[in-house]
């Protein structure tokens, strides 16, 4: 199990609680890098 720090229920980055709701419909937030590492990592082993 892994927890990914700034990573909402939508798999995206967010950084202020406020853009926490907002990034549910918005694409301007990325899915977090550490979620995309963390996958990689574990499909190669």
């Amino acid at each position: 199990m892994v927890i990914i720090k700034n990573m909402n229920h939508v798999l995206k980055d967010i950084q202020l609680e406020k853009d926490n709701v907002f990034s549910n419909y918005s694409s301007s937030f990325p899915i977090s890098e550490k979620l995309i590492e963390t996958i990689v990592s574990f499909v190669k082993k």
